[in-house]
């Protein structure tokens, strides 16, 4: 992982275990169709970036997207701005204005968390094109949600595919075309096509199993303090 590669020289790699994201459980309160009619939806395909917004996480190439993206594809910024991101934020608005999308773009700020239950349902694509990533907690509550995963092309997300071949598609090059041609290609397929392997991801990042991973790592390192002691 990221992390365990920022500890390259400084600790022998036989010591670093990587342990992932868990991921939640997350009970389903709405189904999409119910969640789309809520939410003035009806009629078209939802494309979600979820969290703080912060340029890290690359909104703003969604918004370059959606001019290359047909017209009932509408994007849902689910989250408010993050700290000193309130400009970036208010340049979304401005540029999706500028390209003719203001329409197509819906900046939610916080909601609460049987809305965020909805906005989730009503997600056909959640969007993570991120510019740099090391852990995602709203790519794991995509997982969470079993929602299929847009990703830039990050060793982050790599990760998740070695666990779960094909269980998060990627993009590349970071283009705003290149999106665009990846999300209405993943829009295009059956709905069903990518369930069981989102199904498969979310259980083995699940908390007991996770647990388990944690419980390991300390019950090698209280072997390794006892034979330390006894000078074994």
């Amino acid at each position: 992982s990221e992390e365990a590669r920022r500890l390259g020289g400084l600790v022998e790699d036989k010591r670093v275990t990587v342990i992932p994201h868990f991921v939640e459980e997350r009970p389903r309160h709405f189904d999409r169709s119910e969640a789309k009619a809520h939410l003035d939806l009806e009629g078209r395909r939802v494309v979600s970036v979820l969290g703080f917004i912060t340029r890290q996480k690359g909104y703003d190439l969604v918004v370059e997207a959606l001019p290359h993206l047909p017209n009932d594809v509408v994007a849902l910024f689910v989250g408010r701005p993050g700290p000193r991101n309130q400009d970036y934020a208010e340049g979304l608005r401005a540029r999706a204005s500028d390209l003719g999308t203001d329409s197509r773009l819906r900046v939610t700020g916080y909601v609460q968390e049987d809305e965020l239950d909805r906005y989730l349902a009503a997600t056909d694509l959640a969007l993570c094109p991120f510019r740099e990533a090391s852990a995602s907690g709203s790519l794991s509550t995509w997982i969470a949600a079993e929602r299929p995963v847009l990703a830039s092309d990050l060793p982050l997300f790599s990760e998740y595919n070695e666990r779960v071949p094909e269980s998060i598609a990627t993009f590349h090059p970071y283009t705003p075309e290149r999106l665009a041609t990846r999300t209405e290609k993943i829009l295009g397929r059956p709905k069903e096509e990518a369930q069981p392997r989102l199904h498969a991801l979310r259980e083995s990042l699940s908390v007991p199993e996770i647990v388990a991973q944690h419980h390991e790592v300390y019950r090698r390192v209280l072997e390794e303090s006892s034979d330390l002691a006894t000078g074994q």
